[in-house]
């Protein structure tokens, strides 16, 4: 979405962005279970207006892994 907005420049298309960084050194991808989408409605997420921003708070919250962001919202 970022990339179709014009917020976010990738050096390739996005399909191969993600396949590419899925196979860097130290990557793993976490598969986003009920259990994360459920948590991600919770009133400690819904501080945040975006969907997939709750989900990745949820994640990392759920996980135990750093979430790296610039974004006030999920920092506050």
């Amino acid at each position: 979405m970022m990339v179709s907005k014009g917020r976010l420049e990738l050096a390739a298309d996005s399909a191969l962005w993600l396949q590419r960084a899925a196979q860097a050194p130290g990557i793993q991808l976490l598969p986003v279970t009920r259990e994360v989408l459920v948590a991600s409605t919770s009133s400690a997420c819904t501080l945040h207006g975006d969907p997939a921003d709750r989900i990745l708070l949820a994640q990392a919250q759920r996980t135990g892994c750093a979430l790296l962001t610039c974004d006030k919202a999920l920092l506050a």
